[in-house]
């Protein structure tokens, strides 16, 4: 992955997961300090997101199983900071997550 929006070496934080269900969720809180962040549908079932909003079936960001969405890092792809929810049409649906600052 490349350095920061500036050139400057990323500082990753320590992997972690977020559990998606039936009803729209958190997956990653806002940080103002984001200059990267990757989250991996580790499940079976597709996951909606919504950047700043609660996340609804079959609208938004659709990660297919074993997918990737990211949001900064490279040019031409977009940065948020704003909250990251989540929902599957399937309970207990994990995502894998990356944030770079």
């Amino acid at each position: 992955m490349p350095g920061g929006v500036e050139g400057t070496p990323y500082t990753y934080s320590a992997p972690t997961f977020a559990t998606v269900g039936v009803a729209s969720g958190a997956v990653i809180a806002a940080n103002t300090a984001r200059q990267c962040v990757v989250i991996i549908n580790d499940s079976t079932s597709d996951i909606y997101l919504a950047v700043n909003a609660a996340a609804v079936l079959n609208r938004g960001i659709l990660v297919r199983p074993g997918c990737v969405a990211q949001f900064g890092g490279e040019a031409g792809l977009p940065l948020t900071r704003d909250a990251i929810n989540g929902i599957a049409n399937v309970a207990s649906r994990n995502v894998t997550i990356q944030e770079m600052t």
